[in-house]
């Protein structure tokens, strides 16, 4: 049996450093090849609010409306419904992000063939295959502060895997400031991750089965995702 970690330190998190997502195939595992992830630091915040699906409580009661027993099934979360906002407004971030079409500049134009904007899908667009998204975290200890993987020989960060997410556009509001792009979203369990879209899944066998998964990175690990940040798109491995 694995030996345990040290159990001397209360461990915390903080900030919300770098997200990372990448588009799904119909039958849910990362779809890799041209395009296909994006790894940003532009992440502004993130709010995680489960869908509990309730559990039956079963009270039977006899002539004189007395309980004669009770039992009580377990809530269980069903999923998650998320928002947050980034900072960019890149178009094939919003493409991956929202599916819809990109748009190209005219031949002749000064864009010609690039990338200059994103229309959102109509209302009578079919369903996207969703996208595999993580946030990473900062840890922090009791005690040591950010010095908590020397101090107890635990990761220093914390990757919060959500499986398979729709997401939607937020509301959304021109003004005389920075203007943060809002997502919003619906959170499943997905099987078919494996390693997952990097292939760098740190833990035992493949990514659980889970609408969260929370996993803890050290920080050559997350050193080398930091590595990764970058404008636009990237090209993934085609097998998880």
């Amino acid at each position: 049996m694995p030996s345990a970690l040290p159990t001397t330190e209360n461990i915390g998190i903080t900030g919300v450093c770098v997200m990372r997502l990448a588009s799904l195939d119909s039958d849910c595992k990362p779809a890799g090849g041209n395009g296909s992830g994006f790894v940003t630091a532009g992440i502004v915040d993130v709010t995680l609010t489960p869908d509990i699906t309730e559990g039956t409580t079963i009270a039977p009661e006899n002539g004189c409306g007395t309980v004669v027993y009770r039992k009580v099934r377990q809530d269980k979360i069903a999923g998650y419904n998320i928002s947050g906002n980034v900072w960019f407004h890149d178009p094939e971030h919003k493409f991956l992000m929202f599916g819809g079409t990109l748009i190209y500049g005219a031949a002749g134009g000064d864009y010609e063939n690039e990338v200059i904007g994103h229309a959102d899908p109509n209302y009578d667009a079919a369903d996207q295959n969703g996208v595999y998204l993580e946030f990473i975290t900062e840890r922090i200890a009791e005690g040591a502060g950010d010095c908590i993987s020397a101090a107890g020989g635990r990761p220093s960060y914390e990757g919060h895997i959500l499986g398979k997410v729709l997401m939607a556009p937020g509301e959304i509001s021109l003004q005389n400031d920075a203007i943060q792009l809002p997502f919003t979203g619906k959170v499943s369990g997905n099987p078919a991750l494996y390693d997952g879209p990097w292939n760098d899944w740190p833990g035992a066998g493949y990514i659980p089965t889970s609408p969260h998964v929370s996993i803890g990175y050290d920080t050559d690990e997350y050193e080398a995702i930091l590595a990764t940040v970058a404008a636009g798109v990237q090209d993934l491995p085609t097998a998880s």
